[in-house]
C-alpha cells in the first residue's frame, strides 16, 4: 500500500486530504495529554490537538489481557504513557491512542 511520509505519521492513501487538486498529507495527533476517571469504565480524555471528551471503554473489556480491567478498581489504575501517550494499565493492558481519539464523545 502507497503512504504518504509525514515528520511524524506514516498514512495510507486514504487518510490523505485532497487540497486544490493535490493530494496533501494529514498530520494526525492523537497523543493524550491528559486524562480523569469519570465513572464505572468512563474516561475523559483530552489530545494534544485539544479534543477533549469521554469515552466508556466498557465494551471493549473483552479478551484476557482486559477481563482484570472489568473490575473498577483495577480500571482505574490506569496513567497516560510518557513514550506513547495513550492509556496503559499495570497489567500491560492499553488501547491505541487511534481508537480512543476516534471513538471519544466530544465533550465541550
Amino acid at each position: 500500500m502507497a503512504t504518504c511520509t509525514s515528520p511524524k505519521w506514516r498514512l495510507p492513501l486514504g487518510k490523505l486530504r485532497v487540497l486544490s487538486g493535490k493530494k496533501v498529507c494529514a498530520i494526525v495527533d492523537y497523543h493524550i495529554v491528559d486524562a480523569r476517571y469519570v465513572a464505572g469504565h468512563v474516561v475523559w480524555l483530552r489530545f494534544r490537538d485539544g479534543t477533549s471528551g469521554e469515552i466508556d471503554l466498557a465494551p471493549a473489556l473483552r479478551g484476557p489481557v482486559f477481563e482484570p480491567l472489568r473490575d473498577p478498581a483495577v480500571f482505574r489504575q490506569f496513567q497516560v504513557h510518557p513514550e506513547f501517550h495513550t492509556l496503559v494499565w499495570p497489567n500491560g493492558a492499553d488501547f491505541a491512542p487511534e481508537f480512543l481519539r476516534d471513538n471519544v464523545r466530544v465533550t465541550v
